[in-house]
């Protein structure tokens, strides 16, 4: 368990698919004592993947979601590294592979769910094959400019909330321009 994310008392009380449960008791500032309740979600991956000079984006139906916006990603398999899940999720979803992928961040949903989730830009992406998808998924893949992206991103269709939060804060502080160049522009 990451001690920022849980006390040292916290005790796990539900092992799922998905999400485990952990309980702990804690001193409230009146004296009296709670129990204080908190989920883990497997960790994810999110690839941003350029295309040209566009960025694929995904239009997804899944049954029990319906319909939404998102950006290529999903589940990092036990065992597996992020940037591997990373890989295999652009391959799977969009049947294409990348020339370079490159770590962007590690985002931790916080709050009563904690959620890390590895971000990726995949540069140079190139269809090799047809989508793999899982039985639950029907994917279109949408390719945007930038401003379409943006705006795309700002759509309360878009499922990743906490990525559009992000562009919000870098739209409000004038950063829009340097996430741009940061897209477009490969490290080396």
């Amino acid at each position: 368990m990451d001690k920022q994310v849980f006390p040292n008392n916290a005790k796990k009380v539900h092992n799922g698919i998905k999400f485990d449960i952990y309980h702990w008791e804690q001193e409230l500032f009146d004296g009296t004592k709670a129990i204080f309740e908190k989920a883990t979600h497997i960790p994810s991956v999110q690839i941003i993947a350029i295309v040209g000079n566009k960025i694929a984006v995904l239009e997804e139906k899944q049954p029990y979601w319906g319909n939404f916006i998102s950006l290529i990603g999903g589940a990092v398999d036990k065992g597996e590294e992020p940037i591997a899940a990373a890989k295999r999720e652009l391959l799977e979803e969009t049947g294409m592979k990348c020339e370079k992928m490159e770590f962007l961040e590690e985002a931790g949903e916080t709050g009563h769910i904690h959620w890390n989730s590895y971000y990726y830009i995949a540069r140079n992406c190139k269809k090799i094959k047809e989508q793999n998808l899982d039985a639950g998924e029907r994917i279109n893949i949408k390719l945007v400019d930038f401003d379409g992206f943006i705006k795309i991103v700002a759509d309360t269709n878009f499922r990743n909330k906490g990525f559009a939060l992000k562009i919000l804060r870098m739209y409000y502080n004038n950063e829009l321009d340097e996430f741009k160049d940061l897209l477009f522009t490969s490290k080396n």
